[in-house]
């Protein structure tokens, strides 16, 4: 009886662990600059869903503002006036080239920032994006 018990325990920690595991190595989300001609007018980027389910997430901009990174831009894929923030969806292997116009951000921002980078908030469903990724940054 207690040998039982042992392989079902030992059995219930392993495919813990390999679930644990597995979901961290499948959910896993890029985002990578991209050559762009004329970076004065827009920066061109991508978001890489190199994970085997589909992810859910927000992509943001960030500005370097003395040490400290602040958000520009709260949701630079939508183009609403209302600034508000969509959560999107993308496909298990799905590669989404954006383009990110320097228009939208106020030029006081845009003068003030040491540096600007991507952030992109994401998980396994609308409703909880609990993981973060940034890209490089840039000016």
């Amino acid at each position: 009886m207690i040998n039982l018990k042992r392989i079902l325990l030992v059995t219930a920690l392993v495919l813990a662990f390999t679930g644990v595991r597995s979901f961290a190595q499948t959910k896993t989300l890029s985002l990578q600059l991209l050559e762009t001609p004329d970076r004065k007018e827009k920066i061109d980027f991508q978001l890489n869903n190199n994970g085997q389910d589909t992810a859910y997430y927000t992509i943001s901009l960030q500005a370097l503002i003395n040490d400290e990174w602040k958000e520009a831009d709260p949701d630079v894929l939508n183009n609403l006036p209302n600034k508000a923030v969509s959560v999107r969806a993308i496909a298990p292997g799905a590669k989404e080239p954006q383009s990110y116009a320097f228009s939208r951000l106020d030029a006081g921002t845009r003068n003030a920032a040491g540096r600007l980078r991507f952030k992109a908030q994401y998980g396994s469903n609308s409703d909880e994006l609990d993981k973060t990724v940034y890209s490089e940054t840039f000016k």
